[in-house]
């Protein structure tokens, strides 16, 4: 075991800071395309509070008071989380998420592609992943949106065959009534010629977007 009960509440309670700040209060629309079908689609995601736990991959110890992911939460959060409340991090997988958390924050400048879940991998239960070569975050579909149930440091490709590349990150407060700000755009991607679905088309709010300059 490489990483200890110490070291894990302290990448825990770090990057649940940057979660709380940066990720939980927002909501994202990707925009998406298969570039050898020519088909758009679009993935909302959120980031809830509960969430986060899954996220981290420890396991409460049956004898503490850390009774639900919400608890979890502020425990972390206000640094209240102890030696005792959780069990060794000694699995592969929960090693794996702890090293890629603290990047979860970087989650707009690490989506780059994502995939439908082909379900080749019998321990990740999910229907959508998003990432990029080196880092993947595994989501599920709640009502309209997705969360976040793994993240892996793993190249999404690995989790399926029918690859979309992410055009363009939304991002807004939760109670927005319009998606409007744009966080990034991939390069030449004109957003008002793309052929967005009407259902997310009407979410959106392109009244401030400059089209890119067409070079002579």
């Amino acid at each position: 075991m490489s990483i200890t009960k110490e070291k894990a509440i302290a990448i825990v309670s770090s990057s649940v800071k940057d979660y709380d700040l940066l990720l939980a209060n927002n909501k994202y629309l990707l925009i998406c395309r298969n570039n050898k079908k020519n088909t758009v689609d679009c993935v909302e995601v959120r980031f809830p509070r509960y969430a986060f736990q899954h996220l981290t991959g420890l396991v409460v110890s049956k004898e503490s008071n850390v009774k639900s992911a919400m608890i979890f939460y502020d425990a972390c959060f206000y640094d209240r989380l102890a030696p005792n409340d959780i069990e060794n991090p000694d699995s592969y997988f929960t090693e794996l998420k702890l090293k890629v958390l603290p990047q979860l924050i970087n989650f707009i400048k690490f989506s780059k592609m994502t995939v439908v879940f082909n379900n080749g991998r019998p321990i990740l239960k999910c229907d959508k992943v998003v990432g990029t070569t080196n880092f993947s975050l595994a989501l599920t579909k709640r009502q309209s949106f997705y969360v976040p149930v793994s993240c892996l440091n793993e190249d999404v490709r690995n989790f399926g065959d029918d690859i979309y590349q992410v055009l363009a990150v939304f991002c807004d407060p939760l109670d927005a009534t319009a998606y409007k700000h744009i966080k990034s755009v991939a390069k030449g991607v004109n957003l008002k010629t793309v052929n967005i679905p009407d259902k997310y088309k009407e979410m959106i709010d392109l009244t401030e977007y400059r089209e890119p300059v067409k070079k002579n």
